[in-house]
């Protein structure tokens, strides 16, 4: 049986398969996971990313049906900016950066790529052009001054091309466009939300009232109408979902971090992806079970970097 490719793609939302292993064992299917998700990053990177790895996939000859896509949609919000190409040597050639994981059908770590690299993990490397969302970076790590300046003075300006309209517009876009990448390739593929951006979307733009009708939502997978993994956590767990994965120093006096954005522990995408996502991707992971034993340990949490 030939290898199936899973290319999964997100912001820190994203963190599907980075614990998986601690609550299924895999199995012999022949596949490995390709995990693409960054923190901070929204549908722009999204879609770049999946369309990057994808094409490359297919120029190796790999066949469109042993491929199989999950993106995890953010925030309309998000920017991805190209730093200069001319101020990213040092970046480039870091000696600290972190490879794209490739994980086996266990699940387990098996290389990491130089398909996308990241360094600090809020900037993105596709091959000699280097990526970061301004709005979130505090810019001041960078050894390259001249980056510093360059971001921040993009970030004073950003009001005027990047209007808040336009983000919402170009975020929707962004979705519909891989969509369209994908069905034109005959690449089975499935989406779910950070959280809830959908209600009223459509209501906010003529555009955006005109396009929402191109937009396949078969390929999504929602808890409840429009929700995303905030809703499930929140729903089905409440705050032990959130308390369970956070720093100490970001947990409150009276305890509460159940709060949209505040991102639950991992055992809660597994979850969420036994329910929603492994229905309609049985084929392509094979025969899966899963054991929840001690689900809140800090050690199930980000258990690849442990």
């Amino acid at each position: 049986m030939d290898k199936t490719y899973i290319i999964n793609t997100g912001c820190s939302y994203g963190v599907m398969f980075r614990s998986m292993k601690e609550f299924t064992k895999g199995n012999d299917t022949n596949f490995e996971v390709i995990d693409l998700h960054c923190d901070s990053f929204g549908a722009e990177y999204q879609k770049r990313s999946i369309i990057y790895t994808v094409s490359k996939l297919l120029w190796d000859g790999i066949s469109p049906k042993n491929i199989f896509v999950i993106i995890e949609w953010s925030q309309p919000n998000r920017l991805f900016t190209e730093i200069p190409q001319d101020l990213c040597t040092d970046i480039i050639n870091h000696s600290d950066l972190e490879g794209t994981f490739v994980l086996d059908n266990k699940f387990n770590l098996k290389t990491q790529s130089n398909l996308i690299k990241k360094y600090k993990h809020l900037n993105v490397i596709f091959n000699d052009r280097v990526y970061t969302n301004p709005d979130v970076d505090d810019l001041t790590y960078f050894e390259n001054k001249d980056i510093e300046w360059y971001l921040s003075e993009y970030k004073k300006n950003c009001h005027i091309s990047q209007k808040p309209i336009d983000r919402l517009e170009h975020y929707l876009q962004s979705i519909i466009d891989i969509q369209s990448f994908l069905s034109s390739r005959n690449i089975e593929h499935i989406s779910f939300l950070m959280n809830d951006t959908f209600t009223d979307l459509k209501y906010e733009s003529d555009y955006l009232k005109t396009i929402w009708n191109q937009l396949d939502l078969s390929k999504f997978v929602f808890h409840n109408r429009f929700g995303g993994i905030d809703e499930f956590a929140m729903e089905r767990f409440g705050n032990i979902a959130y308390l369970s994965g956070a720093n100490e120093w970001d947990i409150p006096e009276d305890g509460n971090m159940m709060e949209f954005g505040n991102h639950p522990h991992d055992s809660v995408y597994i979850d969420f992806f036994e329910e929603y996502i492994y229905p309609k991707a049985k084929e392509y992971f094979g025969e899966l079970s899963f054991n929840y034993t001690d689900r809140w340990s800090k050690l199930k949490h980000n258990s690849i970097r442990q």
